[in-house]
């Protein structure tokens, strides 16, 4: 009897489980002119937003094909509201995933009241976002994340691999705006977006032409915003903050590892690259360089000096608020004989930077003007040219090949390790170094040496430097679902097997094999084509026939995207059996 109960009472539960939306996670497929039940990727539904409609689990994941999605296909916005655990992932693409191209009558995306949101690997487009008095801010041209109110907050909500470019908001953000939220802006690239206000005075002095972060929500797993390995370039606004501009008080952001140029602003003494309005923010790492005021000439190399006065990075207009620095390059915004950072009025705390300083006053510690004393001790800024090298026209300014420091540069090998940092923050930042010259994304040795990538706890060898950041990297991406992956063994060869669940802009395979880990590996097999796209996936086979007997062999398999994006699983092992003595063993001689 009591054991009818208890399967009563657990059936009871799993149905209201089911009956409130905790079913298992579901997986919805999306492909351009798709007309299915999107339960496979021979089946997949027409839109993202149809696919996001079907989302109820809290731990979804909607697949999108590589392709452009516009007006015939999505209504726009396409809008994420009141769910949680849902994850959208574009797949494919050289230099971007699928292209969501919005109508310049809406915003792209809304994500409203949500949580626990990932988007991934997007190009997003031509979104425009309307003031409305009353009802619209006209925030976020591209993306808008909104919560009403701290009780209706969107919480973790991280944007990965994203090109946001060509949006416009009449109010602020115009590529993104994010407002009583928190989450993560990860490796993208926010370029040519347009915040310009209007006539009403909700909108008139927009911000924040590539991103308006303000009024934060806090979460278990996030504290305000994190700007991370961005490139934002070229983005207007009219009042503040050309490329970023934060605000609401208790606004404890983190700007991490950036390229931040080019962009301009509007009115004369404000932030043309970041600008706080009454925040807390910790900027480590960026490169903050050519910002400039809209009316002046777009600053390049050799150009002649801006006329107007703007600032890289302007603090705020309040006492009690701070803006804390490290490892930062800010240099050549605004006129060359006009300070690169305002603190007005606000504490503003610089260690171990390259800032172009001018003015008699100083916020900067340990303040050095010789170009002999460089680094001498724990708080030392300088003001020197930091010898940028790169192409000074790009119609894609991203481009991993377009920015970087000279050999010669001051700042190469200057600075302290993140885990020294005395403000508290306990994490440790991830750095690499690279040849001269290969990559924009980091700074070098002096004699153009190359480092390996290291942790900041394994640093007590090396010598510390500032990172120049920008750490975006195109991320063009594939789907391949792996159902089986498995390596047998033979007496003189070993037969590597998998089958695919599903496949989606995948170009084919490749078998590695190492005879020791991690090293000592090498591509054992020629390239294994893809068979197509399907439901139910898909068979593969290679069989390695240089093998020794006794011996442990570890097998990679790589799958290659139609962009030549490369992703590994595993490794898996096996033994070769040993071959059988003819003496030891004569009954298996002779049947043999």
């Amino acid at each position: 009897m009591l054991r009818k109960q208890m399967l009563t009472t657990l059936l009871s539960v799993l149905l209201m489980l089911v009956a409130i939306g905790y079913a298992s996670a579901a997986d919805y497929y999306v492909a351009v002119g798709g007309s299915g039940s999107g339960s496979s990727s021979g089946d997949p539904l027409g839109s993202i937003e149809a696919a996001v409609a079907l989302c109820v689990s809290g731990s979804d994941t909607i697949h999108v094909a590589n392709g452009t999605y516009d007006t015939t296909c999505e209504t726009f916005p396409i809008t994420i509201s009141n769910k949680s655990g849902i994850e959208i992932i574009g797949y494919g693409g050289l230099y971007h995933g699928p292209w969501i191209k919005g109508d310049n009558q809406n915003r792209v995306i809304e994500i409203l009241e949500s949580s626990d949101i990932k988007i991934r690997n997007f190009k997003i487009t031509d979104g425009f976002a309307a003031y409305v008095a009353g009802s619209d801010a006209g925030h976020g041209g591209g993306i808008l994340v909104w919560g009403p109110d701290k009780s209706s907050t969107s919480d973790d909500i991280i944007m990965y691999a994203l090109e946001v470019t060509g949006n416009h908001a009449k109010g602020s953000g115009g590529g993104m705006a994010w407002h009583q939220s928190c989450g993560v802006i990860e490796n993208s690239c926010i370029w040519e977006n347009l915040a310009d206000g209007n006539s009403d005075t909700e909108a008139a002095d927009s911000g924040g032409g590539g991103l308006y972060l303000s009024w934060p929500a806090e979460s278990a797993t996030h504290e305000g915003y994190y700007v991370r390995d961005c490139c934002i370039f070229w983005n207007k606004a009219t009042a503040y903050g050309g490329g970023i501009y934060l605000s609401g008080n208790d606004n404890h952001s983190e700007i991490v590892n950036n390229l931040i140029r080019q962009n301009c602003i509007g009115k004369a003494g404000e932030g043309a690259g970041i600008q706080s309005s009454c925040a807390k923010v910790y900027i480590n790492g960026n490169t903050v360089a050519d910002n400039y005021h809209c009316d002046d000439k777009m600053p390049t190399w050799g150009s002649p000096d801006p006329q107007i006065d703007v600032y890289g990075i302007w603090g705020c207009d309040r006492d009690g608020y701070w803006m804390k620095m490290i490892h930062n390059i800010v240099y050549f915004n605004g006129p060359a004989a006009f300070d690169d950072i305002n603190r007005n009025k606000v504490t503003i705390q610089v260690m171990y930077s390259d800032v172009q300083m001018n003015a008699p006053w100083t916020p900067y510690p340990d303040w050095v003007t010789s170009s002999t004393d460089g680094y001498v001790n724990g708080n030392t800024n300088y003001d020197f040219d930091p010898l940028f090298e790169g192409e000074p026209d790009d119609e894609r300014p991203c481009n991993s090949t377009f920015y970087f420091l000279s050999k010669n540069s001051p700042c190469i090998d200057k600075g302290i390790a993140a885990a020294t940092d005395h403000w508290g923050q306990t994490h440790c930042d991830f750095v690499n170094t690279v040849t001269f010259g290969k990559d924009p994304k980091y700074s070098v040795h002096a004699d153009g040496s190359e480092d390996k990538d290291f942790w900041c706890d394994t640093m007590s060898d090396d010598r510390w430097r500032i990172d120049l950041g920008y750490h975006f990297d195109w991320d063009g991406m594939n789907y391949v679902e792996l159902a089986s992956f498995v390596a047998e063994a033979h007496r003189n060869k070993v037969v590597v097997s998998w089958e695919t669940g599903a496949e989606i802009d995948n170009a084919g395979f490749m078998v590695y094999r190492c005879d020791n880990l991690p090293s000592d590996c090498q591509k054992v097999s020629g390239f294994i084509g893809a068979k197509g796209i399907s439901a139910s996936g898909a068979e593969y086979s290679f069989t390695d026939k240089n093998v020794s007997p006794g011996a442990t062999y570890y097998y990679y398999l790589v799958d290659i995207d139609t962009s030549g994006k490369w992703t590994a699983h595993g490794p898996i092992f096996t033994t070769v059996p040993q071959v059988p003595s003819m003496l030891l063993d004569p009954i298996i001689a002779r049947i043999r």
